[in-house]
């Protein structure tokens, strides 16, 4: 090492580089060399192919991972239409009892206990299936007319403010059902039976 840096020392950065180039392709011209060289080579090839690859196949896992899901939305919505339309109709069917006669509905109620169960029991079910199936618009609809229909005035003036909520309730579940384009209103519900 002594000998060899005064002369390494001497050499210019030209040099240098000349040297480290010719051992290279002594290095490479070697049957160990040159079969390291063809494997860089080759290496190099695949992993550009492999990167280039790559946007390509993650658009792919992602195009197909947002389809299958499309699907399931599609699966879910067609099988919870139904259901959404039972609750409406679970609902119209339940309440109009109540409207056409309230004092003697209430009477009924109040004097058999399992008619009591029974009618807290459909409530519970049908508030249940209005939370998962129906629009929050709908939703919001039914709990202001259950309000107003669990007060405690059952004077046959109260009807008409129970009958407005519920025709209101009973118009957004049609536009639920039907679309926001349904141009009959809660007026129009109200003319089918008054």
């Amino acid at each position: 090492t002594k000998i060899a840096r005064p002369i390494m020392e001497s050499m210019t950065y030209g040099t240098h580089i000349n040297v480290l180039i010719s051992d290279l392709l002594d290095f490479y011209s070697s049957p160990v060399g040159s079969t390291l060289l063809l494997f860089f080579i080759g290496f190099s090839i695949l992993f550009g192919y492999y990167l280039k690859g790559l946007p390509k196949r993650f658009h792919d896992e992602a195009l197909s991972v947002f389809r299958h899901n499309l699907d399931l939305l599609k699966i879910l919505r067609s099988e919870a239409e139904p259901k959404k339309v039972e609750a409406y109709i679970d609902f119209a069917n339940m309440y109009r009892d109540l409207l056409a006669d309230p004092t003697t509905f209430l009477q009924e109620i109040q004097a058999d206990k399992n008619k009591q169960i029974e009618l807290r029991r459909r409530n519970i079910e049908l508030g249940t299936k209005l939370y998962f199936f129906a629009s929050d618009d709908t939703i919001l609809k039914y709990l202001s007319f259950r309000e107003k229909s669990m007060s405690k005035d059952t004077s046959q003036q109260h009807i008409p403010v129970e009958l407005d909520f519920y025709a209101k309730t009973i118009a957004s579940m049609r536009k639920d059902i039907w679309g926001k384009d349904t141009i009959l209103t809660e007026a129009d519900f109200l003319k089918t039976f008054l």
